[in-house]
């Protein structure tokens, strides 16, 4: 979603602004203070250099304040807010030092002889490494931040959201595939799902997201897992309706008692948002209930959860804003 750049080692910038800095060239006529204008190139190329590296690094990463809640509370599980600002802080401050260390050398070899310009430059070269050696391990913060960033999924939260929730192995994953266009992983062990995957399908030439959420585990909120984090931030920030998946058979490993405790739950904490609960694996013959039936594998019932869907979706206030919006498209 974000295209983070690769974050390099402080050596790296280093390394990248003394040689710019070293490619260049006296100017021969140049007249008698060429050789002052000369180290001063070399210190402004060196200076330059360093800070264009610190700046595109800092502003490569998002800025957390702007963003939606979706997204701050992603990024601090994922990543860890306070650290990630402590880090672009850090480059920040890098960034006002090397431009201090840098006036201070220009006023020191306008002030200087001829003799001593080169003195002040290697003293500045050494200043600058030091105040960039400091921030190396926000670098390497940072270039682990940036694979973390990779992992977080391309959501719009302005388009209207099915979030399908349930314990692990019910056929989640499953019903997204059949329900949208995407093709999320599937597999008969537990915790299959780790992070948020997206689906998509349409209604009236409306895009509508369908996300496939770790399973989560009927415990307290201080006790979820970073996979089981993303799920409640997925309901609690997108979700415009949750599809709560039920295996009746108990083969996830959960009996439906206790999924049903689950789902109770997430109905007493996100009352606002409309929820159907569906019993998977309807292929098997089971004994009907009041549950509506589907079976993710074979698509049996799929298209009438499908057409719920789009009967509830088109009662909640985002709907009818983006519907009235499309209409003059």
């Amino acid at each position: 979603m974000w295209r983070i750049p690769p974050v390099p080692r402080s050596q790296d910038i280093l390394d990248l602004a003394f040689s710019r800095a070293k490619r260049l060239r006296i100017d021969p006529q140049g007249g008698r203070d060429r050789k002052r204008v000369f180290t001063q190139r070399k210190a402004d190329t060196a200076a330059a250099t360093i800070q264009k590296e610190l700046q595109r690094i800092e502003k490569a990463f998002p800025s957390i304040g702007n963003l939606h809640p979706f997204f701050n509370n992603l990024i601090d599980c994922t990543v860890g807010t306070d650290d990630l600002k402590h880090s672009l802080g850090a480059l920040s401050w890098a960034k006002n030092k090397v431009r201090k260390a840098h006036g201070d050398a220009i006023r020191g070899m306008k002030r200087k002889k001829d003799e001593d310009y080169a003195s002040i430059l290697t003293s500045f070269y050494g200043r600058v490494s030091s105040i960039v050696n400091q921030v190396d391990q926000d670098l390497v913060f940072l270039a682990d931040a940036r694979e973390r960033f990779k992992s977080i999924p391309g959501v719009d939260p302005s388009l209207p959201t099915v979030v399908i929730a349930g314990y692990p192995n019910v056929g989640k994953s499953q019903l997204v595939g059949a329900l949208s266009r995407a093709s999320p992983k599937v597999a008969s062990y537990p915790f299959t799902t780790t992070s948020i995957h997206i689906g998509h399908m349409e209604h009236r030439r409306v895009k509508i997201q369908v996300v496939d959420t770790p399973g989560l585990l009927d415990r307290g909120s201080d006790r979820l897992n970073p996979a089981e984090v993303q799920a409640v931030t997925a309901l609690r920030h997108l979700a415009d309706m949750i599809i709560f998946l039920f295996d009746p058979t108990g083969e996830c490993g959960y009996t439906p008692e206790s999924q049903k405790e689950l789902m109770e739950r997430i109905a007493g904490e996100f009352p606002q948002v409309p929820m159907l609960d569906v019993d998977n694996k309807a292929d098997l013959g089971l004994p009907k209930g009041d549950r509506s039936q589907i079976s993710a594998l074979s698509g049996e019932g799929v298209e009438e959860l499908r057409s719920l869907i789009m009967e509830r979706l088109d009662k909640t206030d985002k709907w009818k804003e983006l519907t009235d919006v499309s209409t003059f498209d």
